[in-house]
Protein backbone atom coordinates (compact mmCIF):
# COMPACT_ATOMS: atom_id res chain seq x y z
CA UNK A 1 0.00 0.00 0.00
CA UNK A 2 2.95 2.33 0.58
CA UNK A 3 3.70 2.27 -3.16
CA UNK A 4 0.11 3.01 -4.11
CA UNK A 5 -0.24 5.64 -6.80
CA UNK A 6 -3.37 7.79 -6.48
CA UNK A 7 -5.89 7.04 -9.21
CA UNK A 8 -8.29 9.37 -10.98
CA UNK A 9 -11.11 7.03 -10.02
CA UNK A 10 -10.36 7.22 -6.27
CA UNK A 11 -12.65 10.21 -5.76
CA UNK A 12 -15.46 8.48 -7.66
CA UNK A 13 -15.08 5.35 -5.55
CA UNK A 14 -15.27 7.33 -2.30
CA UNK A 15 -18.28 9.35 -3.47
CA UNK A 16 -20.13 6.26 -4.64
CA UNK A 17 -19.48 4.43 -1.38
CA UNK A 18 -20.84 7.38 0.60
CA UNK A 19 -24.20 7.21 -1.18
CA UNK A 20 -24.77 3.58 -2.21
CA UNK A 21 -25.28 0.53 -0.05
CA UNK A 22 -22.73 -1.50 -2.00
CA UNK A 23 -20.03 -0.64 -4.52
CA UNK A 24 -19.15 -3.24 -7.19
CA UNK A 25 -15.74 -2.30 -8.62
CA UNK A 26 -15.12 -3.94 -11.97
CA UNK A 27 -12.14 -3.98 -14.28
CA UNK A 28 -9.83 -6.17 -16.29
CA UNK A 29 -7.28 -8.19 -14.37
CA UNK A 30 -4.30 -6.20 -13.07
CA UNK A 31 -5.99 -2.79 -13.37
CA UNK A 32 -5.71 -2.33 -9.60
CA UNK A 33 -9.29 -2.88 -8.43
CA UNK A 34 -8.26 -4.64 -5.23
CA UNK A 35 -5.63 -2.12 -4.15
CA UNK A 36 -7.91 0.84 -4.77
CA UNK A 37 -10.77 -0.84 -2.93
CA UNK A 38 -8.54 -1.64 0.04
CA UNK A 39 -7.90 2.03 0.66
CA UNK A 40 -11.59 2.45 1.44
CA UNK A 41 -12.28 -0.85 3.21
CA UNK A 42 -12.41 -1.35 6.98
CA UNK A 43 -12.29 -5.15 6.64
CA UNK A 44 -11.85 -7.63 3.82
CA UNK A 45 -12.21 -11.22 2.74
CA UNK A 46 -10.35 -12.57 -0.28
CA UNK A 47 -12.62 -15.23 -1.67
CA UNK A 48 -9.92 -16.74 -3.88
CA UNK A 49 -7.79 -17.60 -0.84
CA UNK A 50 -7.56 -20.86 1.10
CA UNK A 51 -8.33 -19.32 4.49
CA UNK A 52 -11.15 -21.08 6.37
CA UNK A 53 -13.52 -18.10 6.17
CA UNK A 54 -13.23 -18.02 2.37
CA UNK A 55 -13.72 -21.78 2.08
CA UNK A 56 -16.83 -21.58 4.25
CA UNK A 57 -18.20 -18.63 2.24
CA UNK A 58 -18.08 -20.69 -0.94
CA UNK A 59 -20.55 -23.09 0.66
CA UNK A 60 -22.52 -20.59 2.75
CA UNK A 61 -22.25 -17.13 1.13
CA UNK A 62 -23.85 -15.26 4.03
CA UNK A 63 -20.87 -16.11 6.28
CA UNK A 64 -18.70 -13.74 4.23
CA UNK A 65 -20.69 -10.65 5.24
CA UNK A 66 -19.93 -10.07 8.97
CA UNK A 67 -17.13 -7.54 9.46
CA UNK A 68 -16.50 -3.84 9.82
CA UNK A 69 -18.03 -1.74 7.05
CA UNK A 70 -17.14 -1.02 4.38
CA UNK A 71 -16.28 -4.70 3.95
CA UNK A 72 -14.30 -5.66 0.86
CA UNK A 73 -15.34 -8.95 -0.73
CA UNK A 74 -12.58 -9.57 -3.23
CA UNK A 75 -13.20 -11.85 -6.23
CA UNK A 76 -16.84 -12.07 -5.21
CA UNK A 77 -17.79 -13.70 -8.51
CA UNK A 78 -16.31 -16.97 -7.24
CA UNK A 79 -19.33 -17.17 -4.94
CA UNK A 80 -22.34 -16.39 -7.19
CA UNK A 81 -24.85 -16.47 -4.33
CA UNK A 82 -22.92 -13.75 -2.51
CA UNK A 83 -24.44 -10.98 -4.63
CA UNK A 84 -27.98 -11.62 -3.42
CA UNK A 85 -26.80 -12.09 0.17
CA UNK A 86 -25.08 -8.69 0.08
CA UNK A 87 -28.21 -7.12 -1.40
CA UNK A 88 -30.35 -8.52 1.41
CA UNK A 89 -27.88 -7.21 3.99
CA UNK A 90 -27.95 -3.75 2.40
CA UNK A 91 -31.75 -3.78 2.60
CA UNK A 92 -31.71 -4.89 6.23
CA UNK A 93 -29.10 -2.39 7.38
CA UNK A 94 -30.45 0.51 5.33
CA UNK A 95 -27.09 2.33 5.45
CA UNK A 96 -24.66 3.42 2.72
CA UNK A 97 -21.16 2.07 2.35
CA UNK A 98 -21.68 -1.49 3.55
CA UNK A 99 -19.81 -3.55 0.96
CA UNK A 100 -17.21 -3.23 -1.78
CA UNK A 101 -17.39 -6.07 -4.30
CA UNK A 102 -14.22 -6.27 -6.34
CA UNK A 103 -13.87 -8.68 -9.22
CA UNK A 104 -12.03 -9.05 -12.51
CA UNK A 105 -14.02 -11.51 -14.59
CA UNK A 106 -17.78 -11.22 -14.94
CA UNK A 107 -19.69 -14.47 -14.43
CA UNK A 108 -22.61 -15.56 -16.57
CA UNK A 109 -25.84 -13.71 -15.87
CA UNK A 110 -27.80 -15.67 -13.29
CA UNK A 111 -31.58 -15.29 -13.73
CA UNK A 112 -31.90 -15.58 -9.94
CA UNK A 113 -29.40 -12.77 -9.31
CA UNK A 114 -31.08 -9.43 -8.70
CA UNK A 115 -29.68 -6.46 -10.61
CA UNK A 116 -29.00 -4.56 -7.40
CA UNK A 117 -30.68 -1.47 -8.82
CA UNK A 118 -31.25 1.16 -6.17
CA UNK A 119 -28.74 -0.46 -3.81
CA UNK A 120 -25.55 -1.01 -5.81
CA UNK A 121 -23.66 1.52 -7.93
CA UNK A 122 -21.03 0.15 -10.30
CA UNK A 123 -17.65 1.75 -10.99
CA UNK A 124 -15.41 0.58 -13.84
CA UNK A 125 -11.63 0.84 -13.43
CA UNK A 126 -9.28 1.06 -16.38
CA UNK A 127 -5.51 1.08 -16.75
CA UNK A 128 -3.48 4.06 -15.53
CA UNK A 129 -3.22 7.27 -17.52
CA UNK A 130 0.03 9.11 -18.22
CA UNK A 131 -0.86 11.52 -15.41
CA UNK A 132 -1.35 8.65 -12.98
CA UNK A 133 2.01 7.06 -13.84
CA UNK A 134 3.74 10.43 -13.45
CA UNK A 135 4.53 10.95 -17.14
CA UNK A 136 2.18 13.93 -17.61
CA UNK A 137 1.03 16.79 -15.42
CA UNK A 138 -2.66 16.44 -16.23
CA UNK A 139 -2.75 20.19 -16.86
CA UNK A 140 -4.89 19.69 -19.97
CA UNK A 141 -8.31 18.21 -19.28
CA UNK A 142 -10.05 16.27 -22.04
CA UNK A 143 -13.39 17.34 -20.58
CA UNK A 144 -12.16 20.92 -20.51
CA UNK A 145 -11.22 20.77 -24.18
CA UNK A 146 -14.81 19.94 -25.06
CA UNK A 147 -16.80 21.75 -22.38
CA UNK A 148 -14.62 24.51 -21.00
CA UNK A 149 -12.95 27.68 -22.30
CA UNK A 150 -9.91 27.44 -24.60
CA UNK A 151 -6.88 26.03 -22.80
CA UNK A 152 -3.22 26.77 -23.20
CA UNK A 153 -1.37 23.71 -24.40
CA UNK A 154 1.87 23.26 -22.41
CA UNK A 155 4.90 21.50 -23.77
CA UNK A 156 4.96 17.76 -23.20
CA UNK A 157 7.23 16.49 -20.46
CA UNK A 158 8.41 13.54 -22.53
CA UNK A 159 9.56 13.20 -26.13
CA UNK A 160 8.00 11.02 -28.83
CA UNK A 161 10.19 7.91 -28.28
CA UNK A 162 9.28 8.03 -24.60
CA UNK A 163 5.58 8.21 -25.50
CA UNK A 164 5.97 5.10 -27.67
CA UNK A 165 7.76 3.38 -24.80
CA UNK A 166 4.91 4.19 -22.43
CA UNK A 167 2.37 2.83 -24.91
CA UNK A 168 4.31 -0.43 -25.08
CA UNK A 169 4.71 -0.70 -21.30
CA UNK A 170 1.05 0.20 -20.76
CA UNK A 171 -0.81 1.48 -17.74
CA UNK A 172 -0.96 -1.68 -15.66
CA UNK A 173 -0.10 -0.70 -12.08
CA UNK A 174 1.87 -3.86 -11.37
CA UNK A 175 4.41 -3.38 -14.14
CA UNK A 176 4.22 0.31 -15.10
CA UNK A 177 7.80 0.81 -13.84
CA UNK A 178 9.28 -2.09 -15.82
CA UNK A 179 11.39 -1.83 -18.92
CA UNK A 180 9.96 -2.23 -22.40
CA UNK A 181 11.13 -5.81 -22.96
CA UNK A 182 9.93 -6.99 -19.56
CA UNK A 183 6.56 -5.32 -20.17
CA UNK A 184 6.25 -7.01 -23.57
CA UNK A 185 6.84 -10.41 -21.97
CA UNK A 186 4.37 -9.62 -19.19
CA UNK A 187 1.72 -8.55 -21.69
CA UNK A 188 2.13 -11.74 -23.71
CA UNK A 189 1.77 -13.80 -20.54
CA UNK A 190 -1.26 -11.72 -19.55
CA UNK A 191 -3.06 -12.43 -22.84
CA UNK A 192 -2.19 -16.13 -22.64
CA UNK A 193 -3.54 -16.38 -19.09
CA UNK A 194 -6.78 -14.62 -20.02
CA UNK A 195 -7.25 -16.94 -23.00
CA UNK A 196 -6.52 -20.04 -20.96
CA UNK A 197 -8.44 -19.26 -17.77
CA UNK A 198 -10.64 -16.14 -17.75
CA UNK A 199 -12.15 -16.86 -21.15
CA UNK A 200 -13.56 -20.14 -19.82
CA UNK A 201 -15.19 -18.32 -16.89
CA UNK A 202 -16.89 -15.78 -19.13
CA UNK A 203 -17.49 -17.88 -22.24
CA UNK A 204 -18.16 -21.25 -20.62
CA UNK A 205 -16.17 -24.46 -20.40
CA UNK A 206 -17.26 -25.57 -23.88
CA UNK A 207 -15.35 -22.67 -25.43
CA UNK A 208 -11.91 -23.41 -26.85
CA UNK A 209 -9.16 -21.07 -25.52
CA UNK A 210 -7.02 -21.79 -28.60
CA UNK A 211 -9.70 -20.48 -30.92
CA UNK A 212 -10.00 -17.36 -28.77
CA UNK A 213 -6.22 -16.80 -28.98
CA UNK A 214 -6.40 -17.23 -32.76
CA UNK A 215 -9.23 -14.67 -32.87
CA UNK A 216 -7.12 -12.15 -30.93
CA UNK A 217 -4.18 -12.62 -33.30
CA UNK A 218 -6.46 -12.22 -36.31
CA UNK A 219 -7.94 -9.01 -34.87
CA UNK A 220 -4.46 -7.64 -34.25
CA UNK A 221 -3.42 -8.44 -37.82
CA UNK A 222 -6.63 -6.90 -39.16
CA UNK A 223 -6.07 -3.68 -37.24
CA UNK A 224 -2.42 -3.52 -38.33
CA UNK A 225 -3.40 -3.98 -41.98
CA UNK A 226 -6.11 -1.34 -41.72
CA UNK A 227 -3.76 1.14 -40.06
CA UNK A 228 -1.15 0.55 -42.76
CA UNK A 229 -3.78 1.05 -45.48
CA UNK A 230 -4.92 4.29 -43.83
CA UNK A 231 -1.32 5.50 -43.63
CA UNK A 232 -0.82 4.84 -47.35
CA UNK A 233 -4.07 6.67 -48.16
CA UNK A 234 -2.97 9.61 -46.03
CA UNK A 235 0.44 9.74 -47.75
CA UNK A 236 -1.26 9.69 -51.13
CA UNK A 237 -3.47 12.57 -50.08
CA UNK A 238 -0.44 14.58 -49.03
CA UNK A 239 1.35 13.92 -52.29
CA UNK A 240 -1.66 15.02 -54.28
Amino acid sequence: MEDYRPRVVDAELAETLSSAGALPVQGARATGTTESARRLAASELRLDSAEPRALLAREQPATALPGDAPRLLDEWQLVPGLWNEARHAVDDRNLPGQFILAGSASPDRDPLRHSGAGRFRHVLMRTMTFAETGHATGAVSLRGLFDGPPQDLPESQIDFPAVVNRLVVGGWPGWSARGEEAARAQTRSYVEDISEYDFLIVGGTRRDPRRFSTFLRARRAQRSTRDLRDDHASDAGVRH
